[in-house]
């Protein structure tokens, strides 16, 4: 019977200890965007949040994506997917099913990682454009990388290629 009472006692700990990532880790993150050259505008999402380098507060995801476009004028725009990874905090939730709701409801069962992003903006005249490369014995493209990367434009389909190397 004593056994039972200290099972008890320990099945009830768990439960009032467990917690939610949203508690203890809230609901944005800290992410910095830097851009060469500076002074690029930084829209989240569709909607402008400032201009490089910037450190922003951005809610976290959840299961959905996050999305950052860069503009600066001269220069391609670039768009990018903030990364995330699971938020391990959520773990303390245990067998607590209101807690993983609160926490895939607010966005913290995740967490951005990396939290900074570096983006170098490749001028308008340096993009090269479909009909410009030349093709190799198959038929493929040769893509020449010159620097750190190189930007294809397709316009006819409203494609734009980044290859880093």
């Amino acid at each position: 019977m004593r056994s039972l009472y200290i099972f008890s006692a320990l099945l009830l700990t768990l439960l009032l200890a467990s917690g939610c990532a949203t508690i203890f880790t809230g609901t944005y993150d800290e992410v910095t965007i830097r851009s060469e050259p500076e002074g690029a505008t930084i829209y989240i999402d569709g909607l402008e949040e400032g201009s490089t380098p910037a450190t922003l507060d951005i809610k976290r995801p959840g299961v959905s994506k996050t999305e950052v476009t860069l503009r600066l004028d001269g220069y391609e725009d670039r768009t990018f997917v903030l990364r995330k990874e699971f938020n391990a905090v959520s773990v303390i939730n245990l067998a607590c099913v209101l807690c993983w709701a609160v926490d895939v409801a607010t966005g913290s069962v995740t967490k951005y990682r990396p939290q900074g992003y570096d983006v170098e903006l490749v001028p308008d005249d340096q993009a090269y454009r479909m009909d410009d490369l030349q093709r190799d014995e198959q038929g493929r493209y040769i893509v020449p990388i010159d620097g750190d990367q190189a930007v294809i434009k397709d316009l006819p389909q409203g494609l734009r290629l980044v290859f880093l190397k």
